[in-house]
């Protein structure tokens, strides 16, 4: 199975134009339909604000927005502090609004991400992680 996964540099990426037009760029890569995408990769909920804290706050992380339809949570998270691939963490994050919700569904195809990011992980585990913004930050240990 191919992840499209969407790479957020910096919190302003998160922003309307700047999301859509990166969401363009990756449609134009991956040959398919940019309005077909937005759909599959649009914020909801606390989506957009995790996103802009995790980018401003804890530069060590790489976040990555994943395909919703794809079963592999919200966002992707690699843990850039190690410089050997084989020690990163990796994290596929399903955000709910309320904390103690489940989420088998939505992550239930999370180890393929590993495909789409061997460039820079290595390590062959996926961490799933289902959280309300405050406690996924809390667990990432964002301030």
């Amino acid at each position: 199975m191919s992840t499209l996964l969407l790479r957020l540099h910096r919190p302003i990426h998160c922003r309307g134009d700047r999301f859509r037009a990166r969401l363009r760029h990756l449609a134009k890569a991956e040959r398919q339909d940019p309005s077909a995408l937005l759909g599959r990769f649009a914020f909801r909920c606390d989506e957009r604000a995790f996103a802009e804290t995790l980018l401003t706050r804890a530069t060590q992380w790489w976040l990555f927005r994943s395909d919703q339809a794809l079963g592999c949570g919200d966002f992707v998270l690699v843990d850039m502090s190690s410089p050997d691939p084989r020690r990163r963490r990796v994290v596929a994050l399903e955000l709910k609004l309320r904390a103690g919700r489940s989420a088998g569904w939505q992550l239930r195809n999370s180890d393929s991400v590993l495909d789409s990011l061997h460039a820079v992980v290595r390590n062959g585990s996926v961490e799933r992680l289902t959280a309300s913004r405050e406690d996924a930050l809390a667990h990432l240990g964002v301030n």
